[in-house]
């Protein structure tokens, strides 16, 4: 296994391991019926005003539009040529594996 193969996985890990943390530390167990603490009742400019947020947010979350560019884009020979060990299959598991923790990130700061 290469050196930059590696210090990729350890990156995955490690923004993995402290996104599950932030994730558990913010879930109120105590609280059953609203563990995420979400006030309820808000008014309409509030709702609208969340939800513009969070587009935001996803539009501006650098793992999951990248990972969505790479998508519209496909896999395509340049990337052989210009990383002659590289295939499909490795570079599927590349995009999900950067979607998967860009939206892991958006969904801590949902909560947060």
């Amino acid at each position: 296994l290469s050196q930059p193969f590696m210090t990729s996985v350890s990156v995955l890990v490690l923004k993995t391991l402290i996104l599950t943390l932030i994730i558990a530390n913010s879930v109120d167990g105590e609280d059953q019926d609203n563990p995420l603490g979400i006030p309820a009742g808000l008014t309409n400019p509030v709702i609208v005003g969340q939800f513009m947020a969070l587009f935001i947010t996803v539009m501006t979350q650098d793992d999951v539009v990248t990972s969505l560019k790479l998508l519209h884009e496909g896999y395509g020979s340049d990337l052989e040529l210009a990383f002659p060990l590289s295939n499909k299959n490795r570079w599927r598991m590349a995009v999900f594996l950067s979607m998967t923790i860009g939206l892991l990130g958006l969904v801590v700061t949902f909560m947060l």
